[in-house]
C-alpha cells in the first residue's frame, strides 16, 4: 500500500529492458539506491521506478550497455501534465475531494434497529430534541451520553448501543428485556429515587406479578387510568411487625387488566371508484435541505392521482449524502358511482374488524370478547359493539413526593 501511493505521488514509469546485461544492470540499480519494483522477467524484463530515479539511470545504462523503453507512466505528475490546459476540470475534481471530506465530518442519516414498542419516528424525535440530528458534527456527538439520555426517557428501552458509520447515526436497542432492567434496579435502590407503576387505561385487574415493590391493587379491582397499581416502595419491619425502614426502588411487575375497546365503523353501500387512462407522467426534483430544484416538471391537472418518492443519495452503504432525489408520478382518472351488494359490504366489514383484531394482538394482547356485530340497512353497513381484551396496564412513572411518606398497602401477589 505504501508503495502504490509513493509511486502514485510521485510519479512512476514502467521500463522494458533490452540487452544482455539485463542482471547487472538491476545489481547497478540497488547498488545506487535506485529503488525499483514489480520485476518481471519473462520474455521481456520489465520494472518499476520512480519518476525521479529514472533521470539517474544515464550512467548505468552506459555501463551495462542496455537499452530502455517506457511501456507506462502513471501518477500524480504526469495526470497533472496531461490535463495542464484543462484547468477547471482539474479544479472541479479538486473541489469534489474537498467537498466529499466536508461532507464526511456530519451526520446526514439516522436510522433505529431493533425497535417495536416505539417507532423510529418517535426516537429521533427525542434525540433531535436533545441535539442530536442529521447536519451535526460527528465530533460532537458523545455517543455515550445519547445512550444514557435515551435509557432515562425510555423505561422500557433496556439496551441501547449508539455507533457513527461513516456518516450515519445507527441507534440499536431492545426492549422488555426483565434481567438487564432488574440491574437497574440498584442503582435506583442506591439513589434513593422511586418509581411508581400506574395504569394507563380503565380496566378491571386480572392478575399481578410481583417482583419488587408494594402491590396497591387486588384481583377484580377497577382501576382509572393514573391509578397506582404498584408503589415504588417496601417497608422492611422488624419481628414485631414494626417498620423500621423504607426502601425506595422501580417498581417492577406484570398488572394485567381486563380493558373494553368500543369499535364503530360505517360503511357506504353507495361509493365512488376511481378509473385510471392515459399515460402516466412523471416530475422530478432535486432537494438539498429546504430548497428544491426541479428537473423535469409537468403542470398538475384536475382529478390526477399524485405518489411521491423520495430518496436519499449515497456514495457506498456508510456516506449518506444531505441531497435527496424526488419523483412524482401522476395518474390521471375520473370517478364513478358503484353500488356494494350485501354480501360485498358485509365481507369488507369483516376484512376491516380482521384487521382491527390483529393489530391488537400483534402488541400481545389476549382477545377474550367480541361483541361487534354487523348489521346492513338503508344503504349503510355498520359495525358496532365491544371487543374485550387482557393486556398489561402498567407504566413507570416518578413517584409523587406525598407518595415517598404515605402508609403503604399489603402486597399483594
Amino acid at each position: 500500500m505504501k508503495e502504490i501511493l509513493t509511486s502514485y505521488l510521485l510519479g512512476a514509469v514502467r521500463i522494458r529492458i533490452v540487452g544482455e546485461n539485463k542482471e547487472r544492470f538491476v545489481n547497478l540499480c540497488r547498488n545506487s539506491d535506485i529503488y525499483i519494483w514489480d520485476i518481471r522477467n519473462g520474455t521481456e524484463c520489465t520494472l518499476c521506478i520512480t519518476k525521479e530515479d529514472f533521470f539517474k539511470l544515464k550512467p548505468i545504462i552506459r555501463k551495462t550497455f542496455v537499452r530502455i523503453k517506457i511501456m507506462e507512466k502513471y501518477g500524480l505528475p504526469f495526470l497533472v501534465y496531461r490535463y495542464r490546459k484543462r484547468v477547471p476540470f482539474c479544479f472541479g475534481i479538486a473541489t469534489s475531494f474537498v467537498m466529499i471530506y466536508v461532507l464526511s465530518l456530519f451526520i446526514w442519516d439516522m436510522q433505529v434497529d431493533g425497535n417495536y414498542t416505539y417507532s423510529s419516528y418517535e426516537i429521533l424525535r427525542f434525540l433531535k430534541e436533545e441535539g442530536v440530528s442529521t447536519g451535526v458534527k460527528k465530533a460532537q456527538v458523545n455517543c455515550d451520553a445519547v445512550e444514557k439520555s435515551i435509557r432515562n426517557h425510555y423505561f422500557d428501552i433496556t439496551w441501547v448501543s449508539v455507533e457513527i458509520t461513516g456518516t450515519r447515526l445507527i441507534v440499536h436497542i431492545k426492549e422488555n428485556e426483565e434481567e438487564i432492567r432488574r440491574a437497574s434496579e440498584n442503582t435506583d435502590e442506591a439513589s434513593g429515587e422511586s418509581y411508581d407503576l400506574v395504569a394507563t387505561k380503565q380496566a378491571v385487574v386480572t392478575s399481578v406479578v410481583m417482583r419488587g415493590g408494594t402491590a396497591a391493587v387486588k384481583i377484580d379491582m377497577q382501576v382509572q387510568p393514573g391509578d397506582i397499581l404498584v408503589y415504588g416502595r417496601y417497608d422492611i419491619v422488624d419481628d414485631n411487625k414494626e417498620t423500621v425502614r423504607t426502601q425506595y426502588l422501580r417498581a417492577d411487575a406484570d398488572v394485567y387488566g381486563k380493558v373494553v375497546y368500543g369499535y364503530e365503523d360505517i360503511l357506504s353501500l353507495a361509493h365512488t371508484e376511481k378509473e385510471y387512462y392515459g399515460k402516466e407522467k412523471k416530475k422530478i426534483s432535486f432537494r438539498a435541505g429546504d430548497k428544491i430544484w426541479e428537473i423535469a416538471n409537468t403542470k398538475k391537472k384536475k382529478n390526477q392521482e399524485v405518489v411521491t418518492q423520495e430518496k436519499q443519495l449515497y456514495l457506498y452503504d456508510n456516506f449518506y449524502l444531505p441531497f435527496y432525489l424526488i419523483q412524482e408520478s401522476r395518474k390521471t382518472y375520473t370517478e364513478k358511482e358503484y353500488q356494494y351488494s350485501r354480501e360485498q359490504a358485509e365481507q369488507i366489514a369483516e376484512e376491516k374488524l380482521s384487521y382491527f383484531i390483529e393489530k391488537l394482538e400483534k402488541n400481545t394482547i389476549q382477545i377474550v370478547e367480541n361483541n361487534v356485530t354487523i348489521e346492513t340497512n338503508d344503504n349503510v353497513c355498520r359495525s358496532s359493539g365491544a371487543i374485550t381484551v387482557i393486556e398489561n396496564i402498567g407504566q413507570l412513572q416518578p413517584a409523587a413526593p406525598e407518595d415517598l411518606t404515605g402508609e403503604t398497602t399489603e402486597n399483594y401477589e
